[in-house]
């Protein structure tokens, strides 16, 4: 009897230690056996578990974590959990910037405090910490962890943001990284509506303005270093085209990028195509749109045509169900000015119908919108 007793009590202190022991949960509450937590690095967790053998998960995939005598940092983690971002964030401040935290939580406690401010436009935090985290961490890891959530035109944060990144874009040492920075600050100088300095960085940005000597320390400008490998060139010259190509833009600018990203297409890989096709088939259009249908109305028609060629060349290479849902959206647009209702309402039903499409949600609602005024109904 004795030794049965002694048996359940062993038992009994394993079950509490194992309650103890550090948690990794991933989505859909599957919780990976964790013995302990021992790292963060590029954007991966390092523990080791119940044999003692160690590995790596990426934070991407991780919804929760909970560090044995963490108790702070895993408290951030519960409200982070829970949409309590205010209340998440001051925490992980605190795990920061506590001199006993090692190295490498402090890190992961950055990261998630960006995380975590990207569900509510706080971009002025979000930017200061993202800074913080690229000053010594140039991993792919940083590019998807990015704020990209602005506030509302006229919001102090996104001055906030915009200045923090012309004060601090020199402290990022990776060309790619660096041009997703000044992609950034292209997209807040045109919420703010400053539409000439958007302009300076997405031209730069598309190679269509070759860079002068002495302009490295100013963020509208890009030094040939910075797209001296092949994937910050793709990427750079891909986001300044989209930076110039929008509504309003002059025809020749238009022009220009069309045939820019139309001699750039055989250089694409694969998930590069619908993209880069969306654009072309855009900067078409916006050409287009300003025509008139009496006194150009060849030109204006031969525009759209060539555009809605592009979008649905788009929907067919697209890897992505974002992209092949914008392309469908636009050639919707482009078959509702060439007068192709039946055509134009047939695409957008199509956006807002396909289950492929349901995560491109603000897509669907500019379709459902678009669809609605072409039917005189409201949307459902």
């Amino acid at each position: 009897m004795r030794r049965r007793i002694v048996t359940v009590s062993v038992l009994v202190g394993v079950l509490a230690g194992a309650a103890a022991a550090d948690k990794i949960v991933l989505s859909r509450n599957m919780v990976i056996s964790v013995d302990r937590i021992t790292g963060f690095k590029d954007g991966d967790l390092t523990y080791t578990n119940a044999s003692a053998q160690e590995r790596t998960r990426s934070l991407k995939d991780v919804v929760q974590i909970a560090i044995d005598g963490q108790d702070s940092f895993n408290k951030a983690e519960e409200l982070r959990a829970g949409d309590k971002v205010a209340d998440a964030t001051g925490l992980y401040d605190g795990v920061i910037s506590n001199g006993d935290t090692p190295a490498w939580l402090a890190q992961l406690a950055r990261y998630r405090k960006v995380e975590a401010l990207g569900k509510d436009k706080s971009i002025a935090s979000a930017v200061s910490t993202w800074l913080d985290i690229v000053a010594t961490d140039t991993s792919p890891a940083v590019i998807t962890l990015m704020p990209h959530e602005l506030a509302d035109k006229g919001d102090e944060r996104n001055a906030q943001a915009i200045s923090a990144l012309e004060s601090r874009m020199g402290e990022i040492k990776s060309n790619v990284v660096r041009t997703k920075a000044r992609e950034l600050l292209m997209q807040l100088y045109r919420r703010e509506g400053q539409d000439d300095k958007a302009d300076k960085i997405a031209a730069t940005l598309a190679g269509a303005v070759p860079p002068r000597a002495g302009t490295e320390g100013d963020p509208s400008k890009v030094t040939a270093s910075s797209v001296e490998s092949g994937e910050a060139a793709r990427t750079a010259s891909s986001a300044g085209a989209g930076g110039l190509i929008r509504a309003g833009q002059k025809p020749a600018v238009l022009a220009e990028q069309a045939a820019r990203l139309t001699d750039s297409l055989p250089q694409c890989i694969a998930a590069e195509v619908g993209p880069t096709l969306v654009l072309i088939g855009k900067a078409r259009l916006y050409q287009a749109l300003p025509m008139s249908e009496k006194t150009d109305a060849d030109a204006r028609k031969g525009l759209l045509v060539q555009a809605g060629v592009s979008f649905m060349r788009a929907k067919v290479a697209a890897t992505k169900a974002p992209v092949a849902a914008e392309a469908l959206l636009y050639a919707g647009r482009v078959n509702e000015l060439l007068g192709n209702t039946q055509a134009a309402e047939k695409a957008y039903e199509k956006v807002t119908t396909d289950p492929a499409y349901k995560s491109a949600k603000d897509i669907v609602e500019e379709a459902k919108g678009a669809l609605a005024k072409l039917s005189g109904k409201k949307p459902g």
